[in-house]
């Protein structure tokens, strides 16, 4: 190297120029070019003048820096040249304190979130858990960090889970809360309790890691069970009601048949009786006609001579007497 500023020797860490080369400076990278993508630098510099790239070095003293870098060509008295540029990027160290400063906003997010989160690696094992979540379980954070997950699981689901969480790191896929199944957790004391759990699965650097959304649906399931109860009562009350109605309903049926049956009976009654009017109207007309007229003759009759007159009608009036006697007898 011919030249070169104050500057470059600063963020390299050199006393002097004289301590480095072009070889030392790709030997300063953090991570070393193959031979093949040094050749193809140096042909793009040849072909188009220039190139360019972003490339992290390490100081002589170890400390790890970005820089643009920029490699133009120029000749001079037929002597070929290469300027390069290290510009250090301040911004870029900037920028990363403000990612640093975002998930530290977000780590403080999801560890005062009232719903339990938590973590897992491609292990199983819990890397992360917050405040809710361990105030959930009854643990100290200490006691679940890389404890597998199993633990917060009902001993006799381990197996099956074992074989749920494998098969979902194969086949990885949002899964919403609930989902129609009911999921039991388990306290350090030993209580069980049911949850629900929304999982979401993220790579990163290869690896699989799981973020586990967890609810104490406790209260809701009671709720549930007394409104499942006062249901169940209602249907028996309903049901009660419906035997009773449909008791009242067939002896209504009865009352009514019964009532029918005697109104037949009143109709039969009546024509009975209708008969009997008529009956008795043909059958007192005639004798009561004898009767009225045998004592309007007696009437007539004043004389001592009548006498034989009277009698005949007197035996008359007591002839039809008697027939509407026994007739008033026979019905």
């Amino acid at each position: 190297m011919r030249s070169s500023g104050e500057a470059w020797l600063d963020i390299f860490g050199l006393p002097s120029l004289g301590e480095m080369n072009m070889k030392d400076l790709t030997r300063m990278r953090r991570v070393t070019l193959s031979e093949a993508s040094i050749q193809d630098g140096i042909q793009t510099i040849e072909e188009q003048g220039h190139y360019f790239e972003q490339v992290e070095y390490v100081s002589r003293s170890g400390k790890p820096f970005w820089a643009d870098v920029s490699v133009r060509l120029f000749k001079h008295n037929g002597i070929t040249y290469h300027l390069v540029v290290n510009d250090k990027i301040d911004r870029l160290k900037e920028s990363e304190m403000q990612v640093a400063r975002n998930k530290q906003r977000l780590s403080a997010l999801l560890e005062h979130a009232s719903m339990g989160i938590l973590e897992t690696d491609n292990n199983a094992e819990i890397i992360d858990i917050n405040l809710s979540a361990l105030k959930l379980f009854g643990y100290e954070k200490h006691e679940v960090l890389h404890r597998k997950i199993e633990l917060l699981i009902p001993q006799r689901f381990h197996g099956r889970h074992v074989e749920h969480r494998t098969h979902y790191l194969d086949h990885p896929k949002n899964r919403p809360m609930g989902l129609g199944m009911d999921l039991f957790a388990v306290k350090k004391n030993g209580e069980e309790f049911p949850v629900e759990v929304s999982l979401t699965k993220y790579t990163m650097d290869d690896q699989p890691y799981v973020i586990a959304f967890i609810s104490d649906i406790s209260i809701r399931k009671k709720n549930e069970l007394e409104i499942k109860k006062l249901n169940d009562e209602l249907e028996e009350t309903v049901e009660v009601r419906t035997r009773e109605l449909k008791n009242a309903i067939q002896q209504l049926e009865a009352s009514r048949e019964e009532l029918y049956k005697l109104l037949e009976r009143e109709k039969e009654l009546s024509e009975l009786k209708s008969r009997f009017v008529s009956m008795a109207s043909h059958e007192f007309r005639t004798p009561l006609s004898t009767v009225l007229s045998s004592a309007y003759l007696l009437e007539q009759y004043n004389t001592g001579e009548d006498a034989a007159r009277q009698q005949k009608h007197l035996k008359r009036i007591v002839s039809s007497v008697s027939i509407l006697t026994d007739t008033l007898t026979d019905t």
